[in-house]
Parts: C-alpha cells; sequence; structure tokens
C-alpha cells in the first residue's frame, strides 16, 4: 500500500474542527470508542518528560454508505524511564469499521528533540508491525513547530480495530503544532501539512497496546 498526500490534498472533515483548538485532547479524538480489551498486552510503557504526536487523514474513496478515509498517527515521547521512544499506526476508516492498516507499531526512537519551550519538536525511528498478517518495517520522520500557546492538558483516547485495541492517557502542558510527517518501507505516508500535531511535557501517562 502506498500512499502519498501533498498541500494540495483533500483534508478530510471529520479532523477541520480539530485543528482550531489548542488542547491536545480535542486534537486526536479520531476513533473514539468504548473500553479497549485488556488481553493480549503488545506494548505498555509509562510516559514522563517530552512528548509529540502528529496525524494525517486523507480521503481514499467513497462507498454508497460514505466515505473511505486512511489516518496515519505518529508519537515520539519518553518514557519514564527515561527511554526514548516512537509508535506509528496507520488505520482506514469506511462507513462500517476502522481497519487497522498497520500497527500499532512501537520501538526505540532514533531521535527525539523537543525545545524547552515546546516550541518545535523532531523524532524519528524504524519499527516493525504488520499489515493483514504480514510483517512490515517502516520508518517515520516528524517535523513540529508549535502554533499554540501552553495549556495544561488531560487526555484519554482509547480506540479499537477488530484485531487491536489502544488506550492513551496524557497529563501535563501542550503546544498545538504544525509539520511535516513522512513514513516510508513496508508503508509509504507522507504530509508535508499535518492535520493535528501537539507538542507537550507530561506530568504522568501511559500507553498500551493490546491484541483481540
Amino acid at each position: 500500500m502506498k500512499l502519498t498526500t501533498s498541500r494540495a490534498a483533500t483534508v478530510a472533515t471529520i479532523l477541520t474542527a480539530i485543528l482550531v483548538t489548542a488542547s491536545l485532547c480535542s486534537m486526536i479524538m479520531v476513533m473514539q470508542t468504548s473500553n479497549a480489551s485488556a488481553s493480549n498486552v503488545i506494548f505498555k510503557q509509562k510516559i514522563r518528560g517530552d512528548a509529540a504526536i502528529a496525524q494525517k487523514t486523507i480521503k481514499e474513496g467513497s462507498t454508497p454508505s460514505g466515505s473511505i478515509f486512511t489516518t496515519a498517527t505518529a508519537q515520539g515521547f519518553m518514557t519514564a524511564a527515561g527511554d526514548k521512544q516512537v509508535c506509528v499506526t496507520v488505520r482506514a476508516l469506511d462507513p462500517d469499521e476502522v481497519i487497522s492498516e498497520f500497527g500499532p507499531a512501537c520501538g526505540p526512537a532514533q531521535q527525539l528533540t523537543i525545545a524547552n519551550n515546546l516550541g518545535s519538536a523532531t523524532f524519528s525511528g524504524t519499527v516493525t508491525g504488520f499489515t493483514a498478517g504480514e510483517e512490515k518495517t517502516v520508518t517515520v520522520n516528524v517535523k513540529l513547530t508549535a502554533t499554540g500557546k501552553p495549556e495544561n492538558s488531560n487526555f484519554n483516547l482509547r480506540t479499537h480495530t477488530r484485531d487491536i485495541n489502544e488506550v492513551i492517557h496524557v497529563s501535563g502542558i501542550t503546544r498545538s503544532a504544525s509539520g511535516s510527517m513522512s513514513i516510508a518501507g513496508g508503508i509509504t505516508f507522507s504530509a508535508d501539512d499535518v492535520d493535528a500535531g501537539a507538542i507537550y511535557k507530561t506530568a504522568t501517562g501511559t500507553i498500551q497496546v493490546t491484541k483481540n
């Protein structure tokens, strides 16, 4: 699967309203669902310190029952143990369900640099995940520049597909941001106009991914 976007690409309407808010909570609630299953934990980390997130959605087509979108999300963060990590997820949203195209896949970050004032952030890393049961490796690179003022934020997100559940909780200071994201390798997705981004310093947080 190859996905390519540019500044001229159509921005999905499900994220248009998101950009007017500065809180992390309202920026990435694309696929909020009910409680995720707690079985078969694939990845679990406590977050503390610097972190950043970027998300882009593109319209892929339509069916008689509605439009089809693909959303890519990349996160770079510092764990409570002081390790730099990245996570990458690509999901297809059709009118009937959310399908996991890749990930969530997480691993060590090759780079995570965030300005002291949360004014900018860059992160990169290579992770291995699965697409339709096939193992694939991708490298992600993200560059963000803050567009909003620092705000206190409490963010909770629960998402699921038929195969994967993801639960994220973050509490701390965040700034909304814009910038670029590229994913290359087994899946290619590039965008120089991310729909939603945030740079934040967490007081406490967790990420947990489970497989059904």
